[in-house]
């Protein structure tokens, strides 16, 4: 392990700067390099992942599921039908009641939209399909990392106001469900020509009803 060394001062001294202090004993370092390490493990294990995901109730009109099938058949791609889910992806040390509570009084309106929670759940990851297969689809568009989420910092404030200290962030994500059996190169062609802007954002496609 490499110490830091203060100018006419050894091992086993330390030394006071106006920011800082330098521990120079080899083996008080490495024990605190395991302690930091050990905390860092047990936070990484009690700090989880959680989402909720808000739709549409059935029957209730989606105009952004709307304005996107327009987008697609731009495209020369006609699909019967987009629904548009708000997708909330909230990390920290939560039960099922916190997170129904924030569902309820953060994120839903409870007259025309539900709520799915999946609590301890991790984003998808995109699988292999052949250009060839056909299928009903869902899209599921993320901001890249380190973008900056405007809508995820807002809810973290409101949840925050609520009085649910222990969620330490808040990203979201959108998911589109497009109806009707269409080939996994056109869903592709949707995700990243029309869905996404790739500087940004990617997309996770998923099988969501029979394929072939």
């Amino acid at each position: 392990m490499f110490l830091p060394l203060c100018p006419k001062m050894g091992y086993g001294k330390t030394t006071e700067r106006p920011c800082f202090k330098v521990v120079l004993n080899l083996s008080e370092a490495e024990e605190f390099g395991r302690s930091q390490y050990r905390r860092a493990k047990n936070l990484r294990q009690r700090v989880m992942m959680h989402i909720i995901e808000i739709a549409k109730m059935d029957g209730v009109p989606d105009a952004e599921g709307g304005d996107a099938r327009h987008g697609i058949a731009d495209l020369g791609i006609e699909v019967p039908d987009v629904r548009v889910d708000q997708v909330y992806l909230l990390e920290g040390s939560m039960s099922a009641a916190d997170l129904k509570r924030v569902a309820d009084k953060v994120l839903l309106d409870p007259i025309i939209e539900t709520a799915v929670i999946r609590k301890g759940a991790s984003l998808p990851r995109q699988r292999r399909f052949k250009d060839s297969v056909r299928a009903e689809w869902s899209v599921l568009k993320t901001f890249h990392h380190g973008v900056t989420d405007n809508v995820g910092q807002t809810t973290l404030e409101a949840i925050h106001n609520l009085g649910t200290k222990n969620v330490v962030s808040v990203m979201t994500a959108k998911r589109y469900r497009v109806s009707g059996r269409i080939p996994f190169s056109d869903i592709s062609k949707i995700a990243t020509r029309f869905l996404s802007n790739p500087l940004i954002e990617s997309c996770v496609i998923e099988k969501t009803g029979g394929g072939s």
